[in-house]
């Protein structure tokens, strides 16, 4: 929470007593606002949540299913430039006559 007196954010995991004296695992995240009070104090809005909320296999499964979705979206974006790859080299050589290809090409390189 220190952290936050000199404008930076904080986050972490804490163990907070329940009125029955249980322990409880507890996330915070703690946010300065630039604003400050009529007196001149910063202010700072905190959110906090219980650990044991959330189910880390649902957590888990949402990982997974993220590096799917980037497999998938790897896998799509090969596919597509081979398939632009073909489709160049397929009217480079049907439609263009090689007597074009050869002054074009000159003009593209470039004297170091």
């Amino acid at each position: 929470m220190k952290r936050t007196h000199n404008g930076v954010d904080a986050s972490g995991v804490y163990n907070w007593t329940e009125e029955d004296g249980s322990r409880k695992r507890k996330y915070m995240y703690i946010t300065t606002v630039n604003e400050k009070t009529a007196d001149g104090v910063g202010l700072s809005v905190a959110a906090t949540a219980y650990l044991d909320e959330y189910d880390n296999t649902n957590i888990e499964k949402g990982a997974e299913e993220n590096k799917s979705l980037i497999y998938i979206l790897i896998v799509i974006i090969l596919l597509v430039l081979i398939f632009i790859f073909v489709i160049a080299m397929a009217i480079e050589k049907k439609s263009i006559p090689k007597s074009t290809i050869k002054p074009i090409r000159k003009r593209l390189i470039i004297p170091l």
